[in-house]
């Protein structure tokens, strides 16, 4: 989680968090979006933002070579 995450946390709490998180997906020829809805209130979502991040950096793809994207959608924040 280290790759992610440059503090120190309680890994367990927010893998089981993260799963928890409620989101949608986009599928194109070319690229698969994720989106995934956070509340305002959501407790660990600067880790989320972070990890977000270093996986979109990865330029990660499907076993169909589609590009993977994750994005993250907060509700009231246009």
């Amino acid at each position: 989680m280290l790759v992610f995450f440059s503090q120190h946390i309680d890994v367990y709490n927010v893998i089981d968090s993260i799963l928890n998180l409620k989101g949608s997906d986009v599928t194109s020829k070319h690229e698969i979006t994720v989106n995934l809805l956070i509340d305002d209130g959501y407790d660990n979502l600067a880790m989320l933002q972070e990890a977000v991040e270093a996986l979109n950096r990865m330029f990660l793809r499907d076993e169909q070579g589609r590009l993977v994207k994750v994005s993250l959608i907060l509700p009231g924040r246009g």
